[in-house]
C-alpha cells in the first residue's frame, strides 16, 4: 500500500486540479480572492495553467467585541473550574492535523515535571472521540478540560483571562486567533 499511495494520491491531486483548470478556463474575467499570501502562492502553484494573480484581501469582518470586563465571568469559572490566569487555552483540538494532540502531551509533561497542578488546559474544540483519544496518553487527566463549542463572548473572555494561549499548527496559512 505504502509504495502505490503516492502514485494513487499524486493521480486524484491531479485529476482534481485537471477539473479546476477547466473550470476556470469557462470564465473568460475571473479574479480570483483569498484571505492570504499564502493561499495565493498556494493557488498560483496549483494552477499554472491558468495565468492568475489572485488579489490578496484580508476579511474585514471585525472577530471580536473584545470582552471588557475585568475579571472572568462567574459562569465561566463555574463551568470549566478555573479562575484568571491559572490556564492555558488550546483551540481546534479536534482538528488532528493542527498538532494539537503534540502541543497536550507537552502541557502534560510540563504538568508532571513541574508539579504544577495548579495550571488547567481548557481545551475548545473537541469532540468525545478526540477526548477519549487523548485521555488515554495523558496523565493529568484532571487538568483537562474539554469543550466542543462556546460562543463569541465566551472565547473572547477565555482568551482575555488565559494564562498562555495554545495555537498548535502545521503549515498555518491564516489563522484568525493568532492575528486577534
Amino acid at each position: 500500500i505504502k509504495s502505490h499511495f503516492n502514485f494513487l494520491m499524486n493521480n486524484i491531486i491531479a485529476s482534481k486540479l485537471t477539473a479546476y483548470n477547466e473550470l476556470i478556463a469557462n470564465f473568460n474575467n475571473l479574479q480570483l480572492i483569498t484571505v492570504s499570501h499564502y493561499s495565493r502562492a498556494t493557488i498560483k502553484y496549483y494552477l499554472p495553467e491558468r495565468n492568475v494573480e489572485p488579489y490578496v484581501c484580508y476579511s474585514p469582518i471585525k472577530l471580536f467585541n473584545y470582552y471588557n470586563g475585568n475579571v472572568l465571568p462567574e459562569e465561566l469559572k463555574s463551568k470549566f473550574n478555573i479562575s484568571e490566569y491559572r490556564y492555558f487555552l488550546f483551540c481546534n483540538a479536534k482538528r488532528v492535523r493542527k498538532n494539537n494532540s503534540i502541543a497536550l502531551l507537552a502541557f502534560d509533561k510540563f504538568l508532571s515535571k513541574a508539579g504544577r497542578q495548579d495550571l488547567k488546559a481548557v481545551v475548545l474544540g473537541s469532540s468525545e472521540r478526540y477526548e477519549k483519544y487523548i485521555l488515554k496518553k495523558i496523565k493529568n487527566i484532571s487538568n483537562f478540560i474539554f469543550s466542543s463549542y462556546v460562543e463569541r463572548d465566551e472565547f473572547e473572555a477565555l482568551y482575555k483571562f488565559a494564562h498562555l494561549f495554545v495555537f498548535p499548527s502545521i503549515l498555518e496559512g491564516f489563522g484568525y486567533p493568532p492575528i486577534e
